[in-house]
This record gives C-alpha cells, structure tokens and sequence, in this order.
C-alpha cells in the first residue's frame, strides 16, 4: 500500500470551518475596538488643534475662535474638517475663543472650565476635553461633569 502526503478534503474544510468560527466570534470586538479609535484620534486631534490656535492667538496677538460644530472644527483663519465622520461633538460650549493674552473663553457664561464632549456615532461611546482658562486642558473618557 502506497503511504499518501499531505491533507483530506475533509481536514482542510474542517479546518478552514474552526477558522471562520474563530473570526466570526472576533469581528464584534474588532468593530468596538476600531470606534474607539476612531474616537480617540479626533479627540487627540482637537487637543492638537487647541494647542495650535492657543499659541497663534499669542503670536499673532489677535482673538481667534475655534468653532465645534457637529462633525467639524472651525477656526477664524481657516476652515478644517478634522473630525471623522463617524464623531459628533455634542456639548453646550463648542466655540472656543482663545485671547491674545493666552486666555481661554467659550460661548457659554463665564467659568473657569469649558468642556467639549466627542459621542461616536456608532458606539456612542463619550470622551471629552476639559479646558481651563489658561488654556490647560485635560482629555477624559467620561462626559463632562
């Protein structure tokens, strides 16, 4: 009798079965994992850009808003969309004005802390920057508070 090499049909596609098993368990949490990034980068992104148009205020001594709306960020010197489409800022205060003395203001009442909540659209999951009005701001994974 002749020894035979290699896999059955039956071995392959049993194995390519538990394969599929396997992945189809895994997408959820890949789907949650993925909306969490997305989340966190325009967070971080609209950290980055308050740090940005904080220092041009300064340098260029001149008041600049900074305009969250929806799924964008707007300045006064130019319009950026760096916000994924996939997050929402869903705070009272999403117009930042930033003094050319360095100061931070909102377009709420005055308060040393302005908060701005991100809501993903799909998770629905929330983090949120905390500003005070020196222009220090905290990133969270909660609401504001």
């Amino acid at each position: 009798m002749q020894k035979s090499k290699g896999f059955t049909l039956v071995e392959l596609i049993v194995t390519i079965a538990v394969m599929v098993i396997i992945a189809m368990m895994a997408m959820p949490s890949f789907g949650k994992m993925i909306s969490h990034y997305e989340l966190k980068k325009d967070v971080k992104t609209s950290g980055f850009a308050i740090k940005e148009y904080r220092a041009v205020s300064k340098a260029e001594n001149r008041k600049i808003a900074l305009n969250f709306s929806g799924s964008s960020v707007k300045s006064g010197f130019e319009n950026i969309n760096m916000l994924d489409s996939k997050v929402d800022v869903v705070s009272n205060a999403n117009v930042l004005y930033f003094e050319p003395n360095g100061l931070v203001s909102s377009n709420l009442a005055a308060s040393d802390k302005i908060c701005i909540e991100f809501q993903h659209k799909k998770s629905l999951e929330i983090n949120s920057i905390t500003i005070n009005v020196l222009g220090v701001f905290n990133v969270s994974n909660d609401k504001c508070s």
